[in-house]
């Protein structure tokens, strides 16, 4: 209390000044918010000023005094108004703890934290119908419940498990099996609500790019079926497959480039040459096209915790599948696994070789090359799909279109 009156010493009015802003500008908010409760601005300001002065104090005994009083101030203020919810009490509560917290001794590394907290929950407060509406009306209860699943895969079950590596030849990294299975999971999952909040306005050029987000694979054969269904949406649907295709360079991009960061500069030029000229392909596709407009894919909501367990044990038989080859017959033996592991996903065979990479057992190009393999097989697999699910005249133009981008894609590891 020594330089609280004191002109050279400006923290405790420094402190005393935000802790007053935070009170106004929650307590604002919930002015403007209640109907009859009578809590309001000047009630929540008071609060701040309680805080800061408890706080500044430094007395343990007058702030278990304080709280208990503004306690029971609340809890009589409740018997008023039995059936209304406590969201102005508890903003009370909280602008006192964030007052008390910056205006401390140890204070002054709370404060961004306290300013960025009152902001958000006053944006929390206000935003209090259009949260009503998104969970009531506009998310389904599979939705929440699979954003849900999702969240728990990153907050709960990630940090349960163990560091390091187990099993023979090292195949088994628990930790970063499952960081695959939540970098997967996390494209799939914005490219799902994309696909319901934004695709039914823009048309099939969304639709593709959101296809390619989730699966390419998935995507093409729907585009087939529709060929097959009426021959004359060919055109359409070859335009949408070859943009689908082409984003997969830029995704599997972004996964190399947060798993192993060292590959995202030589990784870059030819993943961008790819999508390149797969959009271009596109373009040109799009000339020849009627003004017809393909109706969207159905796409499912990928995050259920069933797929996500098979792709984490796919990946962990990639690796060891890899790990026996390469300890039998050294680097080579790596290009015949890529193209096995990929025929039935790429995202696994891609996340394997850049955790090669980050064991010093490969380098950038060989990657590269590995990758290419991988895209090619998978590649035929979609041919297979155009030609069984669609007609042999889809088949040969998604061949075209798949021959040019991985021409790119060849051309400039070659080159660079």
């Amino acid at each position: 209390m020594d330089g609280l009156f004191t002109v050279t010493d400006l923290g405790p009015w420094i402190t005393l000044g935000i802790s007053l802003l935070i009170g106004l500008l929650i307590g604002a908010e919930r002015e403007g918010a209640n109907g009859t409760s009578k809590l309001g601005l000047r009630d929540v300001v008071l609060s701040a000023a309680l805080g800061w002065m408890s706080a500044r104090t430094a007395e343990p005994w007058l702030t278990v005094a304080l709280i208990a009083a503004i306690m029971v101030i609340l809890v009589t203020h409740r018997r008023d108004l039995p059936n209304r919810g406590v969201t102005t009490e508890l903003a009370v509560l909280i602008v006192f703890g964030l007052s008390y917290a910056i205006s401390g001794p140890t204070g002054g590394g709370m404060l961004p934290l306290a300013i960025a907290l009152s902001i958000g929950i006053t944006l929390l407060l206000d935003s209090k119908t259009a949260v009503k509406k998104f969970f009531h009306e506009t998310l389904s209860e599979q939705e929440f419940a699979d954003t849900v699943r999702f969240l728990a895969l990153i907050f709960i079950i990630y940090p349960l498990l163990p560091e390091g590596r187990f099993g023979p030849y090292d195949f088994f990294a628990p930790r970063g099996l499952w960081l695959s299975v939540i970098l997967v999971s996390g494209v799939s999952f914005v490219g799902y609500f994309l696909e319901k909040f934004i695709g039914g306005t823009i048309g099939t050029w969304l639709t593709a790019l959101v296809g390619g987000l989730v699966s390419t694979t998935a995507t093409t054969s729907a585009f087939a079926a529709q060929v097959k269904l009426d021959p004359s949406r060919m055109t359409a649907a070859w335009q949408a497959a070859t943009l689908s295709n082409a984003v997969q360079f830029p995704r599997i991009f972004v996964l190399v480039s947060l798993v192993a960061p060292a590959l995202a500069s030589s990784f870059a030029i030819p993943a961008i040459a790819a999508l390149v000229a797969g959009i271009v392909m596109a373009i040109l596709i799009g000339m020849m096209r009627k003004n017809v407009s393909s109706p969207p894919v159905a796409l499912e909501n990928p995050l259920r915790l069933m797929p996500a367990l098979k792709f984490a044990v796919y990946l962990a038989g990639v690796a060891l599948i890899s790990g026996i080859a390469y300890q039998m017959y050294g680097s080579g033996a790596l290009y015949v696994t890529s193209a096995i592991g990929s025929l039935a996903d790429v995202d696994a065979v891609t996340l394997n070789s850049a955790d090669q990479f980050n064991r010093s057992l490969i380098d950038a190009r060989m990657m590269n090359l590995l990758v290419f393999i991988a895209v090619l097989t998978n590649m035929i697999v979609k041919l297979g799909l155009a030609l069984t699910e669609g007609n042999m005249a889809f088949m040969l133009r998604m061949a075209i279109s798949f021959a040019v981008m991985l021409s790119a894609y060849l051309a400039t590891i070659l080159i660079f």
